[in-house]
C-alpha cells in the first residue's frame, strides 16, 4: 500500500515443464540450422558438378571423346597470346582422313566412325600429355603443341602418319585401314623474325605431310 509505504514482493519460481520446452525449442531450432546448412551446401555441391559435366559435354566430341571444337577455339587464342608474350614455340598439326567420303559410301557411315575413333586412339598414344587434340568437323582434327618447335611438330606429325597407315579399322568383321594427310605450321617460333622458311611438301599424293612457314615471330 503506497500511503503506507508497503509493497508487496512476490517470488515467482519457473516451471520446470516450461523450461523443459524452451530448451527444447533452442535445440530443434539449432539442428534446423544445421541440416538446413548441409543441404544448402550439399545442393550447391551437386549442382556446381552438374554444370561442370554440362560444361564438359559442351565442349566434347560425343563421338570421339576429344574436344571439340566450340571448346578450342577460346583456348587456341589464350595460348597463342601466351606464348607469344613468352617468346616460346608453338606448333599446331591439321590432318583429315583421305577420301573419306568413299569410306562412308562404301561401308557406310558406322564404319567411317570407327575410322574416327581408331585415328583419335592412335594420335592419343603418340602425343604428349601437354598437346591438345580437338575434332574440327568431320574427318579433319587438329592438334595443339604447344613449346614445341616446327622441327618437333614434323616428327610428332610423321610419328602420327605412320601409325594411322599401319592401324586396322574393324567394323562387323571386316578390316580395312585408311590414310590421313598432315599440314603442319609453326604458330610462334619464339624467336625473332629472318628469313621465311619455304614450304616445303615433303611426301606428295594422299597420307602426304606438309610443313608451312610459322606465322608469328
Amino acid at each position: 500500500m503506497p500511503e503506507f509505504g508497503w509493497y508487496l514482493l512476490v517470488e515467482q519460481s519457473d516451471d520446470p515443464g516450461e523450461a523443459r520446452i524452451h530448451g527444447t525449442l533452442l535445440v530443434n531450432g539449432a539442428v534446423s540450422l544445421a541440416v538446413s546448412a548441409l543441404i544448402l551446401f550439399f545442393a550447391n555441391l551437386t549442382l556446381g558438378g552438374f554444370q561442370k559435366r554440362l560444361e564438359d559435354m559442351a565442349g566434347t566430341d560425343r563421338l570421339t571423346g576429344i574436344m571439340n571444337r566450340q571448346r578450342f577455339e577460346p583456348l587456341f587464342e589464350q595460348m597463342l597470346k601466351y606464348t607469344i608474350r613468352r617468346t616460346e614455340p608453338l606448333s599446331a598439326v591439321m590432318f583429315d582422313i583421305d577420301r573419306f567420303k568413299s569410306v562412308n559410301d562404301t561401308r557406310g557411315h558406322l564404319a567411317g566412325d570407327e575410322a574416327l575413333r581408331a585415328i583419335v586412339s592412335v594420335a592419343r598414344q603418340g602425343i604428349r600429355e601437354s598437346d591438345i587434340l580437338c575434332r574440327w568437323g568431320g574427318d579433319e582434327f587438329l592438334l595443339l603443341l604447344p613449346d614445341c618447335a616446327l622441327n618437333e611438330a614434323e616428327r610428332i606429325a610423321g610419328n602420327l602418319l605412320a601409325g594411322v597407315a599401319a592401324r586396322t579399322v574393324e567394323h562387323r568383321g571386316t578390316a580395312f585401314s585408311v590414310t590421313c594427310s598432315f599440314g603442319v605450321v609453326c604458330l610462334a617460333s619464339g624467336k625473332k623474325r629472318g628469313k621465311e622458311p619455304r614450304r616445303e611438301r615433303l611426301r606428295p599424293g594422299p597420307g602426304s605431310l606438309t610443313a608451312f612457314p610459322r606465322l608469328f615471330s
